[in-house]
Formats: structure tokens, sequence, C-alpha cells
């Protein structure tokens, strides 16, 4: 497919490899098509080549669209077999500058274009944990059961998300410099822009993926928090009980000298005795604030 005035071309990987051959570092271009998983980009003189890795930010879970890019003064190649692209280029057309002459302007509408909505789509994750910690009561019972698949799901999308963010800035950086060796300064301006930008996008994430942390971090603290109540509750409850649990002991045992199990009033002054024991633990329990 030939976009515009035949200076932009989406081409398939068949096509690239057939018709394409002459072009600079086109064997070096083929390797990373092939092996490049992630965003990257080299310098090959005064040409730029690389492959992009954009997410699906809707479903981060579905694989990612995937395309090589090649540009020199003179055209810019898409190279993809997935009919995604065609779809973005469509949609990206209308918003094309139609001054923009140098392909480096070109591909930076093209960058542009692919994280215009990012920092909409990013402050979602945010504003979905902020969400989640206002539903944290007090009450441990109260947070939800799905709480630590609920932060593993967050953590999961934000380390993607930082990744592609980390080598999409890096792509950027190559194209600065590029066209600083070019003397392209026009269009490097645009690029010092697009790299800053997403860098903002990076530590973005960043901090929302440190903010999804200290969520976990405060319901753990409510998880120990909770435990160490019911410990503490369990401790007061047998040194309530402990003393009692000796008296009785110490007269089961049923010796027949043992006056108190002859005597009349023998019960009754057991059970007054375990009262006054309770009471006397529980004042001095209360008096030193341990529950």
């Amino acid at each position: 497919m030939i976009v515009a005035d035949g200076s932009v071309k989406l081409l398939t990987a068949d096509e690239l490899k057939k018709d394409y051959k002459q072009i600079a570092g086109h064997r070096i271009f083929m390797e990373m098509l092939e092996h490049s998983r992630n965003c990257s980009a080299n310098a090959l003189g005064n040409c730029v080549a690389g492959v992009l890795v954009i997410p699906d930010k809707e479903r981060l879970s579905q694989p990612p669209l995937r395309f090589g890019f090649f540009l020199d003064e003179e055209q810019l190649l898409l190279v993809c077999d997935d009919e995604r692209l065609t779809e973005v280029f469509n949609e990206m057309i209308p918003a094309l500058d139609p001054e923009s002459s140098e392909m480096g302007m070109i591909f930076f509408e093209l960058l542009e274009y692919l994280i215009k909505d990012d920092m909409a789509f990013i402050e979602t994750y945010e504003k979905r944990l902020a969400a989640f910690e206002d539903s944290m009561a007090e009450d441990i019972q109260d947070i939800p059961e799905d709480f630590d698949g609920f932060i593993s799901r967050q953590r999961k999308d934000l380390r993607k998300l930082m990744g592609y963010y980390k080598l999409l800035n890096e792509v950027a950086h190559v194209m600065n410099e590029a066209l600083l060796r070019a003397e392209k300064h026009q269009s490097r301006q645009l690029f010092v822009y697009l790299e800053n930008r997403i860098g903002r996008l990076y530590s973005d994430v960043e901090g929302i993926a440190a903010y999804a942390m200290q969520i976990r971090d405060v319901y753990t603290s409510r998880v120990n928090m909770r435990q160490n109540q019911v410990m503490q509750t369990l401790t007061i409850v047998t040194a309530i009980f402990m003393p009692l649990t000796l008296l009785a002991g110490w007269y089961g045992m049923n010796f027949s000298t043992m006056p108190e199990l002859t005597y009349r009033y023998g019960y009754l002054a057991a059970v007054v005795v375990a009262v006054v024991v309770v009471v006397a633990e529980i004042i001095l329990f209360k008096r030193k604030k341990w529950f």
C-alpha cells in the first residue's frame, strides 16, 4: 500500500524482502524484523530502522501490534503483515500536517498518534487503585477476597507499560540523535518533545506501580494488625484462666487429707476465689491497657 505521494509505504515482510533489497542495511533490518520482540531502533548511516511493538491498551493480554519501520530522507517504510497497522494509518492520515515533507516529521506524527490517548489510559489505573483503596474499610473482613489477585493483575499490566515506554523512549532518543547528525533541527525539536513526553508517561506509570505497592503494604499491615489483635485476645484469655486451671488442678488431686474437700463451704470458697482472681486480672490488664 502506497500512501499520499508515495513517500510513505505500507509493506508486507515478503514485499520488503523481494522489492527493497537496495535499501541501506537491508539484511540488518530483516534480522530486526525476525528477532526483535520489543521496541528498538538503530541508525544505519543516514537511515534509521527499527521495530515498534505497540500493546493493545484495552486488552494488554492480547498480542501487540508489531511492525518494522525504515526511514531515510526520501521515504518511510512501514512493514507489517497485520491489518491493524493499515487501520491505524488510515485513522492517522486525516491528522497529518499537510506541510509535513520530512520523513522525520511524518514518523513523529505516527508515534504521537500511537500515544495520543495514553495519559488518559494511565489515569484509569490510578483511579481504579484509588477507588479500591477507598473501599478498604478499617475492618480487615471488609477487604475484598480477591485483593491479592487484583493487585497482581494491576502490577503486571503496569510492568508491561513501563517496559513499553522505556523502550519507546529509546526509539525517540535514537531518532533525536540521527536528526541531530543530519542537522534536521525542526524535526529534531519534535523528537525532543516526544522523548520528554514518553519519559513523563514512563514516570507516571512508575508512580502508579509504586502506589499499588503502597496499597498492598497497607493491606499487609492491616492483616498483621488483625492477627496481632487475635493473638493478644487469645493471650489475655489464656492468662485470665491460667490461675483457675492451676486451682482446679491443685484440688483435683483429691488427697484424703485435704481439709477443703470436706469443708461445708469449700465449693463456695473456690467460686469466690476464682471470681476474685478473674476480676483482679481484668482490672490489672485494663490498667496496663492490654485491651
